[in-house]
């Protein structure tokens, strides 16, 4: 479950955490902003060669572009676990 968000970077219950660097948009019933996605459990994650997206159980989603027009850096974005593993995409 997505628990707060500080800028970009989403608090995963998990103790968990995502930062966006790149741009993203939310879409969904209950708006476009990120605030939208909080307290939602992430049902589904699709990664494609050029997005990633997020899908939380009342159907909104969060899509992450990875083109390399959406590059802001230092990466797109970097997953941290709780136990300390850090995932990057670039």
């Amino acid at each position: 479950m997505i628990e707060s968000e500080e800028g970009t970077r989403l608090f995963i219950e998990s103790g968990s955490s995502l930062s966006i660097f790149n741009e993203f948009r939310v879409l969904g019933p209950a708006g476009k902003m990120l605030s939208a996605i909080l307290h939602r459990q992430v049902e589904e994650i699709h990664q494609q060669q050029e997005s990633v997206t997020l899908i939380v159980e009342d159907g909104s989603s969060l899509r992450v572009d990875l083109r390399d027009a959406a590059y802001k850096g230092p990466e797109a974005m970097e997953l941290t676990s709780a136990e300390g593993a850090i995932i990057v995409w670039n």
